[in-house]
């Protein structure tokens, strides 16, 4: 049974490839020769996967995957030592990204929840919606 169930809309991600993708047709618009096709497949490709952030908490799991499905991961709820809400800075990016003993999950903000693991490891979620998410992850603990 899922707890919660929250979607984020990458708004900077979007954002961003919008901004690459002004740069590359207008580059091509100004210089007719530049071979700019593959670089604009490649940003929509990039655009496709990581439009957006979901993260399902359930009774045994808590899940996460990018746009239509893509990098789906959970880890279990007995696995979890730690949950707290964090904050992560513009220069730790967005999307899939490597942090001090594990790894972030965002597409837009600046606050994650920080899930601490058996093994020793870190798993950030961002979302725009930490209080609920971690309140969720904390009732499914107690309730395991």
């Amino acid at each position: 049974m899922v707890i919660y169930k929250r979607t984020q809309a990458g708004r900077n991600i979007m954002a961003t490839v919008l901004l690459i993708l002004i740069v590359m047709l207008g580059s091509n618009w100004w210089q007719p020769e530049a071979v700019v096709w593959p670089g604009i497949i490649i940003t929509l490709i990039v655009l496709a996967l990581f439009f957006a952030l979901t993260i399902e908490v359930s009774e045994s799991h808590v899940s996460w995957f990018f746009g239509f499905g893509f990098w789906r991961r959970k880890v279990a709820i007995k696995d979890i030592v730690s949950v707290q809400e964090e904050h992560y800075g513009w220069f730790h990016g967005y999307g899939i990204r490597r942090i001090s003993g594990g790894w972030l999950y965002r597409v837009d903000g600046k606050q994650a929840v920080l899930l601490g693991t058996r093994d020793g490891k870190y798993i950030a979620l961002g979302s725009n919606d930490c209080p609920a998410l971690k309140a969720a992850i904390v009732q499914s603990i107690k309730s395991a």
